[in-house]
């Protein structure tokens, strides 16, 4: 799927939405002022294959903001008069800022990225969450209300035969339950202290085998299927 013009039109819309929210939902805060704001929501096309298949990766919210983050926010809410423009966003996840990396070559990017590639994903990348706001346990409510706010439209602008990473088990239960038509793959989350996210790969960084599943399999055309990678390494044993 080749990504026209008016795709990242209606993906940049949707952003902007989210980083203006003023829902205020329990459990979770954003501050624009501070520099503290809604974030994902990121199409990743910049090495990747434009006429390979793609997938979604779902998170259930963003880690707590870093001191650098806030500080470009605050930065770029007083340059826009007391606003922040989704370019912004944009633009720290590919650029970094002052001689910090980049958001995309963060951990938890890079590693759900080896699985995208393993599972013969190289096509383009959506990168979302259930919620927008950072908090360590968002309340089921506020991912209730941000879901049908938000989740629900971008993944109106992908097709289904999109496979869904889901980047932990809570978005795996609830993307298995909100997308039936999507073969959803659960994996444990990559900052999961355990480290257990590392057993899907090998000495050379390599999805093993036994992991790398026949998505086709799991597609029926219209319909997938849901499974949780790690119940793999467990029939193998």
């Amino acid at each position: 799927m080749k990504f026209k013009r008016n795709i990242k039109n209606k993906i940049s819309k949707i952003a902007q939405q989210i980083i203006n929210c003023d829902k205020n939902c329990d459990g979770v805060y954003s501050n624009l002022k501070e520099g503290v704001i809604p974030r994902g929501l990121i199409l990743e096309t910049e090495g990747r294959k434009s006429n390979a298949k793609g997938c979604i990766v779902i998170g259930i919210n963003p880690g707590k903001a870093s001191k650098f983050e806030k500080n470009y926010y605050r930065e770029k809410y007083i340059e826009n008069k007391g606003s922040i423009n989704y370019e912004n966003l944009l633009f720290l996840w590919e650029n970094g800022w002052k001689n910090k990396k980049p958001v995309k070559n963060c951990q938890y990017f890079q590693k759900l990225r080896k699985i995208s590639n393993g599972l013969g994903l190289k096509g383009p990348i959506i990168w979302t969450n259930l919620a927008k706001c950072q908090n360590q346990d968002p309340p089921l409510q506020t991912i209730r209300t941000c879901v049908g706010t938000y989740l629900k439209k971008e993944l109106e602008l992908f097709p289904s035969d999109w496979p869904i990473i889901a980047a932990g088990r809570e978005p795996y239960i609830l993307s298995a339950c909100l997308c039936p038509n999507h073969i959803i793959i659960g994996v444990t989350h990559p900052s999961e202290r355990s480290g257990r996210f590392d057993d899907f790969f090998d000495e050379d960084n390599i999805l093993y085998k036994k992991f790398q599943i026949n998505l086709n399999k799991l597609w029926d055309g219209k319909r997938g299927e849901a499974i949780w990678l790690a119940d793999i390494r467990k029939k193998k044993k």
